[in-house]
């Protein structure tokens, strides 16, 4: 990490249900998005409530996270996203919003216009009570369900930081989330 060191996640579990109280502009229809998606993600890989996940960045495993949730998967959301592969993109979001929000001193604030090469802008967590909302550091998220290799994600991570690059005049650091859910391993670069 270049400009801001990860903090521990103090042996806290991810809990995926924090999309919808933690997350200071999720909407609750936002929110149950991301975490439908999320479930048929997780569960079409027989992951359980428990599993654990690398939460690496280039180089090495930066913390083991346990995702835990309770809500069970119901039909409506298996049919709702038809299957894993349409359903990855949103999950990586809400797993970014999450791993953002306890790892960082960010939160999403807004999401991107088109052509910006990012997902989200982010803002201090501590300017939300203030509503001093600036854009204080970029984000691009990612949501796979099916490589099989490290080097497969990292091409992923690649591309995304690739496409960033339309944003790079602003000067503000990019952070770079990508979600492998097979296995799962997440992949927080900062650029």
């Amino acid at each position: 990490m270049q400009d801001q060191q990860l903090k521990p996640s103090n042996g806290n579990p991810l809990n995926l249900e924090s999309l919808f109280s933690e997350l200071p502009v999720m909407t609750e229809w936002y929110a149950g998005e991301c975490y439908s998606a999320l479930l048929v993600c997780l569960e079409y890989n027989d992951h359980k409530s428990g599993t654990e996940a690398d939460l690496r960045d280039l180089n090495e495993t930066i913390v083991r996270l346990k995702l835990v949730w309770t809500r069970p998967i119901e039909d409506n959301d298996r049919r709702n996203w038809g299957g894993p592969s349409n359903a990855a993109e949103r999950a990586g979001e809400g797993i970014a919003w999450l791993i953002i929000h306890e790892f960082t001193d960010y939160t999403v604030i807004k999401r991107s216009l088109k052509k910006t090469g990012v997902d989200f802008w982010l803002g201090y967590k501590e300017d939300v009570e203030k509503l001093v909302f600036q854009d204080k550091a970029r984000m691009e998220a990612k949501g796979r369900t099916a490589l099989e290799y490290d080097s497969q994600i990292q091409q992923v991570v690649k591309k995304a930081r690739k496409q960033t690059e339309q944003s790079d005049s602003t000067k503000l650091p990019a952070y770079l989330i990508v979600t492998e859910f097979s296995r799962p391993v997440i992949y927080l670069v900062e650029k």
